[in-house]
């Protein structure tokens, strides 16, 4: 059972690959980003811009991974923040890194704009022997999977807590006259990045405040609980189709120190709210 629920926990993602992975065939490829990535790889992509190119799962050995062909990667994790070691792995920054969270995206050049450049020595990896043009390298990156150019535009805004009452809540979400504003793709509603803290109510703020048609989602999951997927879930709540007017409040209860692990991708969606409870007991959430 603790298998299946972790299996059930896990999303797919698709990821370019960092240089450190150029020439390495499948297998390689599954071994080092299980091992040293702590991810699972699915399939590959060779060529992602030609139609006639599909993921590939388990490929002949003579096909390998060539990042000049922007070749792409499809893994299985818990939350894009892991997939994009994946694509930030650098050889010269992460080499002797134990600890994978600190895998992350360094100041190093790309090897696409150095020449003669090796990428990686050892085993089933090859040498990066040509030069690239500055124009083919924004290519590459131009194909970068809208899901991570939307965290990335999310990113630039900076997250650390701001102090703010209870009652500015309301105005936190963009419930102030004027235009609603969208992310950077226009699919989604969108406010400035907030703390936990910044929408965390008590149950009796809860229960006197006026709700109405809104959303309550009863989160069992505690503090070292397995991510359960809410960034899959609210997104399409505050799809950018919906009129400002029916949007709806959502609601979650639950043990803010596990929601603190999802909030990161939750923290730009107006008109979501925290309630602080003990899922250990059964407490009357019905008025």
């Amino acid at each position: 059972m603790k298998n299946y629920r972790r299996g059930t926990a896990l999303e797919l993602y698709c990821r370019p690959f960092s240089d450190a992975f150029d020439g390495m065939s499948f297998p390689q490829a599954c071994e080092f980003c299980y091992s040293k990535l702590k991810i699972l790889l699915l399939a590959i992509q060779i060529n992602p811009t030609d139609p006639l190119m599909t993921p590939q799962i388990n490929p002949p050995p003579h096909v390998t991974i060539d990042v000049l062909r922007k070749t792409v990667g499809y893994f299985v994790a818990d939350n894009a923040t892991q997939v994009d070691r994946a694509q930030f792995y650098c050889t010269k920054c992460h080499l002797g890194v134990e600890e994978v969270d600190l895998i992350r995206k360094c100041d190093c050049q790309p090897a696409h704009l150095e020449s003669h450049t090796p990428v990686l020595s050892g085993p089933g990896m090859k040498k990066l022997q040509k030069q690239t043009s500055l124009r083919q390298v924004s290519s590459i990156y131009d194909d970068e999977p809208v899901e991570s150019k939307i965290w990335s535009y999310i990113n630039q805004f900076d997250r650390s807590p701001k102090s703010h009452s209870v009652e500015d809540i309301t105005k936190l979400d963009g419930n102030e006259a004027g235009s609603p504003t969208f992310d950077s793709t226009g699919m989604f509603y969108w406010v400035p990045s907030r703390s936990i803290e910044d929408v965390t109510i008590s149950r009796k703020e809860a229960a006197t405040a006026f709700y109405r048609n809104h959303i309550v989602v009863c989160v069992l999951s505690q503090e070292k609980s397995q991510i359960c997927g809410l960034s899959s879930f609210v997104p399409p709540l505050r799809s950018s189709v919906i009129k400002p007017e029916d949007l709806q409040d959502i609601i979650l209860l639950g043990d803010p120190k596990y929601l603190e692990k999802e909030w990161k991708y939750l923290n730009n969606m107006p008109k979501v709210f925290v309630v602080k409870v003990n899922n250990r007991f059964r407490l009357p959430y019905y008025r």
